[in-house]
């Protein structure tokens, strides 16, 4: 994963597997995770790369 990128994650066992095992490895990475809205990552994917245009934008369901 680029150090820069942002992840979008789903809600359910999508964003525990990604809470638990995706290591943040770069000062600009984030990792984004649902707090119960099914299916968000692919308006907020859309969101995060309308915001910063720059940086890869990864979505996780």
């Amino acid at each position: 994963m680029p150090d820069d990128a942002i992840v979008p994650v789903d809600t359910g066992h999508a964003g525990m597997w990604m809470g638990g095992m995706f290591d943040v490895k770069g000062a600009k990475q984030s990792h984004i995770r649902s707090a119960g809205h099914p299916g968000w990552t692919f308006p907020a994917g859309t969101g995060a790369k309308c915001a910063w245009p720059g940086r890869p934008v990864v979505i996780y369901r």
